[in-house]
């Protein structure tokens, strides 16, 4: 799966609040897979170190 609008709207909304990112790098933690859930859904989190 193709997550890059995510990441786009995730660093766009910490620009307009004035976070800033550490030197670490984002991750993403996958929770489900999307062929195994019901509704082709997939659950994830998106890591943003910041400071």
């Amino acid at each position: 799966m193709d997550f890059e609008q995510s990441w786009v709207s995730l660093f766009l909304w910490m620009n307009e609040h004035h976070y800033s990112m550490r030197k670490n790098f984002p991750f993403e933690i996958y929770h489900s897979n999307c062929k195994e859930h019901p509704e082709g859904k997939m659950i994830v989190d998106f890591c943003i170190p910041v400071y």
